[in-house]
């Protein structure tokens, strides 16, 4: 398999994983080349993290949401990319004060920008890969425990460096802080992945992904109100296994499930994820 080959291989893996969307791959499309995405999540709790404490819901939160996402390479260096969809969510009342029964909306809108600064196709011992990219906040109702995001603009920037070894492995790590307004406190992202070539077209990946948001606010203090949702230190860390396909006409399908096993103020929840896209 060639490198080229591989670097695709490696780039549908990384854009499989729902903790690392279009945009947060290392590797970038050719110039002039555009990649869009179609995406549904869903995901489902019946526990919440209450502080770090464990507790059951009376009832299960569910989410559906749709994505839609694009990337085109500009030149060798440089990407650009978009992603925004419309989620919906349903729980059965937690608690009268704290909200609930169904909200839904537009999600927040990301626009990024990837500057690549070493190439492993180039003699490099990795890729390394800058990113940067704005946050418009989307279309919902923020402080309520279903609430689709925390309604707040800002932005995110750090660096993704991936690495192809031995003509099937792909590993890599991605790291990024995010800032946002409305007191929505800054968070980083760090993420490790990793996939094997089965085929030529078909790729098997897992990935760890740890949030930590940096605030003093827990569910439950006696300042905590519902309004005050998105000021929470919401921590959390999940894995993700699954797989992608490599059909016909430049097009990609993939799917994979996972579960958010620990965390603060977040639900404990299951996931699962298709995708389909398509490159031109």
């Amino acid at each position: 398999m060639s490198i080229r080959s591989l670097m695709v291989a490696a780039l549908a893996m990384c854009s499989s994983v729902p903790a690392f969307a279009t945009g947060t791959s290392p590797w970038l499309p050719a110039p002039r080349a555009t990649h869009v995405q179609f995406e549904y999540f869903r995901q489902s709790a019946d526990e919440l993290f209450v502080g770090e404490v464990r507790v059951g819901l009376p009832g299960d939160l569910e989410q559906n949401a749709y994505f839609f996402s694009a990337e085109r390479g500009i030149t060798d260096k440089f990407a650009i990319d978009g992603r925004i969809g419309y989620s919906s969510t349903r729980f059965a009342p937690f608690l009268s004060s704290l909200g609930g029964s169904g909200r839904q909306g537009v999600t927040d809108f990301h626009l990024g920008l990837r500057y690549n600064v070493a190439d492993e196709a180039l003699g490099a011992p990795a890729t390394l890969t800058l990113r940067a990219a704005g946050i418009i906040s989307g279309i919902y109702e923020p402080g309520v425990i279903d609430a689709v995001g925390d309604s707040a603009s800002g932005a995110e920037f750090g660096f993704l460096v991936g690495k192809i070894l031995g003509g099937k492995f792909s590993v890599g790590l991605n790291a990024l802080a995010r800032i946002r307004a409305n007191n929505v406190p800054p968070e980083f992202d760090l993420s490790a992945y990793g996939g094997y070539s089965v085929t030529e077209r078909i790729t098997v990946f897992g990935g760890l992904q740890f949030v930590n948001a940096f605030a003093n606010l827990d569910i439950g203090d006696p300042d905590f109100t519902p309004a005050r949702f998105p000021e929470v230190e919401e921590d959390f860390a999940d894995w993700t296994a699954g797989a992608s396909i490599r059909l016909p006409k430049k097009v990609n399908l993939s799917g994979s499930f996972g579960q958010k096993f620990a965390g603060s103020n977040t639900t404990r929840s299951n996931f699962f994820r298709i995708a389909l896209g398509y490159s031109f």
